[in-house]
């Protein structure tokens, strides 16, 4: 022995307990891990928001009732219907895509973001391993 101090390896803390019951991770533990969470929702919402936009909300409506109207370049169409307006948004601007492109975007960057939480999950969680209740 030197004498030398030698400082206990710190305690990892955990974002992410293991699940009581079955395999994986629980409900955060820790503001980090639920900031993680929020994260991840909002990009999901973004994600799709984003998808809806891109992929399928940039065409112009077809049909009768539509009454055109312009306001500071964007094409706004409504329709009024059985005491309820319609509208829809044409952004010039902004291209439209292919559905099957933007479907196959859309689950690309969602198993992304899956991905990315499951890493954190991992990095920052309990060890999963089957649970019966009684560890």
């Amino acid at each position: 022995m030197t004498g030398i101090p030698v400082d206990p390896v710190p305690e990892k803390r955990v974002w992410f307990p293991a699940k009581r019951y079955g395999w994986g991770w629980g409900l955060p533990c820790a503001w980090q891990g639920w900031l993680v969470l929020a994260a991840y929702f909002l990009g999901m919402f973004l994600l799709s928001v984003t998808a809806m936009i891109f992929f399928t909300g940039n065409r112009m409506p077809e049909g009768n009732g539509w009454a055109p109207h312009r306001w500071k370049g964007i094409d706004i169409w409504t329709q009024h219907s059985a005491g309820r307006t319609n509208v829809c948004l044409h952004v010039p601007v902004i291209p439209t895509f292919s559905p099957v492109l933007g479907i196959a975007s859309w689950i690309f960057l969602l198993l992304l973001l899956i991905a990315g939480l499951i890493a954190v999950c991992r990095a920052k969680g309990e060890k999963p391993h089957w649970r019966w209740g009684k560890d």
